[in-house]
């Protein structure tokens, strides 16, 4: 065995600190020996301290064993060999042996009683210390996923259904992977297709990882009717000998559930190697331990997931909410459209057109929503016109006239009582405003209409210049163009204008498709497709004539 300090490629043996202290206060070499099987010598500090055979020192060794007082033998040179017991935790099962010129044995053996504790004050201290780092670490830990699950309950709090759960989740996700260090976090939200992995929408932070990878690992778990966390870290999907997908070393995979319906899946993949560092204090500090998500990690990511399937939850319950109510005014409009005929759909298509518009205005899909159900809605107040006048197959005397021009502000009263469509109060009184002040019931100007009133004006518009009446034939496609094209920028506003003709294919299909029309176009045209195109190039020929006028 080699008598020569060499540490370089191992890790320091638990007593080289004590057998450096006394190499030092003796200035001469020392030795360690453990007990395994059998007294076995580990390392020497400088050269042998004892130039007889190896096998007197095990004989003095093992004549000390069971004594915790240091064993002290005066050689012939006027030096003494001591022996002095370490104590480890299964009792003194470690000596330190080495020569001292000391020839007084009781001042030695103090010496090496001082020594000794002195070395264990220090390492007392430095563990002490170690101990302070590591509570301040959990600490600093601890307040930063305070302060994060608080920031995230807060924008809970103050969210609205403008907000959908990928939009909650971008501002929570991102800095999750930082805090429970990890390479990456992904959610996976269930596809609208039939499909039940292939059609998974998966959004990832951080390092890429294969798409496929998560959808096989949300497909193996998938059924599990539990939002309790899934931590594998050896490369093995729990439960079965099955590797787990490319890419993935280990995770932590958490299911969005809330009362029974999962909302998707948030899932953190691959722990990063944290050397030193220690996010919780009860966590182990070895080397495998640090590749290894822990109950710590898991507990985080299940209260970000709860956090998010309860704003998931909210969203599902008030699209539940919108879904009923636009089935109400659906009926509501049906039985109006019932009293004519030949007003029949008109409520639905114009809300369909207003939504395009909106839309191509590049509007927010809340506000397109809005002015969606705001169309379906528009002409509500009919319902407090006399059928004789909105029936009248000629043209309307001024009286009946001044009759039909009532219907915004009596679609007004009506519903400005109901807090669930305040939103659609603005469109309904004003979508026969004119931009130029010629229109009704204000005689609004311009940015002074609600835009959503702009919108309608025009989808409104088209609408009832394409269909058919008691006393006339709906215009074609390419008269009403022409018509709004003209009206642009005094009648109608231009900026809608223009996003009606941006949105001109979806329209003219609409158009093609409505009960009114689609015989006359089965009739005229050998299929949809051609009747499409045929109203898409008359269209066109109707812009590029306005642009040379």
């Amino acid at each position: 065995m080699s008598i020569i300090e060499n540490t370089q490629m191992q890790p320091e043996h638990p007593s080289m600190p004590i057998a450096r202290k006394l190499s030092e206060c003796f200035e001469n070499s020392v030795e360690i020996w453990q007990l395994t099987h059998d007294w076995v010598q580990q390392f020497t500090i400088g050269e042998a301290p004892y130039p007889s055979d190896q096998s007197d020192i095990h004989f003095y060794i093992h004549k000390s064993q069971g004594d915790a007082e240091p064993f002290l033998l005066p050689l012939d040179d006027q030096r003494t060999l001591f022996i002095l017991p370490i104590q480890a935790e299964t009792g003194f099962d470690t000596v330190a042996v080495g020569i001292s010129r000391l020839s007084q044995t009781e001042m030695l053996r103090t010496l090496l009683k001082q020594e000794f504790h002195l070395q264990r004050i220090e390492e007392r201290n430095e563990f002490q210390a170690d101990q302070i780092d590591l509570y301040a670490a959990q600490v600093s830990a601890d307040f930063e996923e305070m302060t994060w699950l608080r920031a995230l309950a807060d924008q809970l709090g103050v969210c609205t259904v403008e907000r959908s759960l990928n939009s909650l989740a971008e501002s929570a996700l991102e800095l999750l992977g930082d805090l429970i260090h990890c390479r990456t976090v992904a959610l996976i939200t269930p596809g609208s297709g039939t499909d039940a992995t292939s059609e998974l929408n998966i959004k990832t932070w951080g390092e890429n990882i294969p798409e496929e990878s998560c959808r096989e690992l949300v497909a193996h778990w998938r059924n599990s009717e539990s939002s309790v966390p899934i931590v594998c870290n050896d490369g093995l999907i729990p439960d079965s000998n099955t590797q787990c997908p490319e890419g993935i070393n280990s995770y932590i995979l958490t299911a969005l559930m809330k009362d029974g319906k999962t909302y998707g899946w948030v899932a953190t993949l691959n722990k990063k190697n944290t050397g030193h560092i220690r996010t919780h204090f009860h966590d182990q500090m070895d080397a495998a331990s640090e590749l290894e998500f822990g109950t710590s990690e898991a507990t985080l990511i299940r209260s970000t997931a709860n956090i998010l399937a309860s704003h998931a939850k909210n969203l599902d319950l008030f699209e539940q909410r919108q879904e009923l109510l636009i089935g109400i005014i659906r009926t509501m409009m049906n039985s109006l459209d019932a009293k004519d005929p030949y007003t029949c759909g008109h409520s639905d298509r114009v809300a369909q057109y207003a939504r395009i518009i909106a839309e191509n205005m590049q509007l927010p899909v809340k506000e397109c929503h809005d002015i969606y159900v705001t169309g379906l809605v528009h002409d509500i107040g009919k319902v407090g016109v006399p059928d004789h006048v909105l029936k009248k197959p000629g043209k309307l005397t001024d009286e009946e006239f001044a009759e039909i021009k009532k219907h915004p502000e009596i679609g007004y009263k009506i519903l400005k009582s109901l807090d669930a469509f305040s939103y659609v109060l603005p469109g309904v009184l004003h979508h026969h405003e004119s931009v130029d002040g010629s229109g009704y019931p204000h005689q609004l100007k311009g940015d002074a209409i609600p835009l959503m009133a702009r919108i309608l004006a025009v989808a409104d518009a088209y609408d009832a210049m394409t269909s058919t009446r008691p006393y006339r034939d709906g215009m074609p496609v390419k008269k009403a163009v022409s018509i709004l094209l003209e009206g642009a920028g005094s009648q109608w506003d231009k900026a809608c204008v223009e996003a009606f003709f941006d949105g001109m294919p979806q329209i003219l299909e609409i158009t093609i498709e409505s009960d009114q029309q689609k015989d006359h176009y089965l009739k005229q045209y050998p299929s949809r497709a051609h009747a499409l195109q045929s109203e898409i190039n008359s269209v066109q020929a109707a812009v590029a004539a306005a642009t040379l006028v």
